[in-house]
């Protein structure tokens, strides 16, 4: 089995391509080949990502006909080829049972304390459902779902304007990840301005991350 990319084809039949290669082979031959699709997915990613010449330009190409479920391994495995390609795996969290991109979210939160008005961003449905409002005074920022439930995230009082709310969200962030978490680049940042997104992505990342081991470690008991 080999994949290889498709040079010089328009979008719609690269993405009809997909949808035909996940639909009526993949999906057959999963069930009892998964382990070789995955060793043919990275056969490929190492072939491209050890040619010299135009293997950014393949590499992008092979990565945008892949099928999603074939994607998201390459981006999650092999993130440095990935990125160099053009892809990134954007990690999202769920807030209320609704999933949403953490850049969407920082964006909105952010905007939010700037013009102390709510926000509406699209979660990774593309609906609108999730009302942020980001107090200023307290740092606080506070998600509604559908005008019901609600989430308060403290950490993304690391996008505050000011510098002593920053500090607190940042206290807050390290009492709740604990003693072995380094903060100290991020404090740095925090004294001179509002944390910028890939920072700030990274502290959120990392509470999805912590949450998730530490239920998968729960259920292991």
């Amino acid at each position: 089995m080999a994949l290889h990319p498709l040079v010089g084809v328009p979008p719609e039949v690269t993405a009809r391509y997909a949808s035909w290669l996940e639909g009526a082979i993949l999906s057959e031959l999963r069930p009892a080949h998964g382990t070789i699709i995955e060793e043919a997915r990275d056969a490929a990613v190492e072939t491209l990502d050890s040619a010299e010449k135009a293997s950014t330009l393949l590499g992008h190409l092979f990565l945008k006909q892949l099928p999603e479920s074939l994607r998201s391994g390459v981006l999650s495995e092999h993130p440095v080829f990935a990125e160099r390609c053009g892809f990134r795996l954007q990690q999202s969290i769920s807030i209320e049972g609704v999933g949403i991109e953490v850049p969407a979210l920082i964006k909105a939160a952010r905007k939010a304390f700037r013009t102390g008005k709510p926000e509406v961003p699209a979660d990774t449905e593309g609906k609108r459902r999730l009302n942020i409002v980001s107090d200023v005074n307290s740092g606080e920022v506070v998600v509604t779902l559908d005008e019901k439930s609600q989430a308060r995230i403290a950490t993304l009082g690391i996008l505050a304007p000011s510098r002593a709310v920053r500090n607190r969200a940042l206290e807050e962030t390290q009492r709740r990840y604990g003693p072995t978490s380094d903060l100290s680049p991020f404090v740095r940042t925090a004294q001179k301005r509002p944390l910028p997104t890939k920072q700030a992505s990274v502290l959120l990342e990392e509470g999805a991350r912590g949450v998730a081991r530490r239920q998968k470690d729960l259920a292991d008991k």
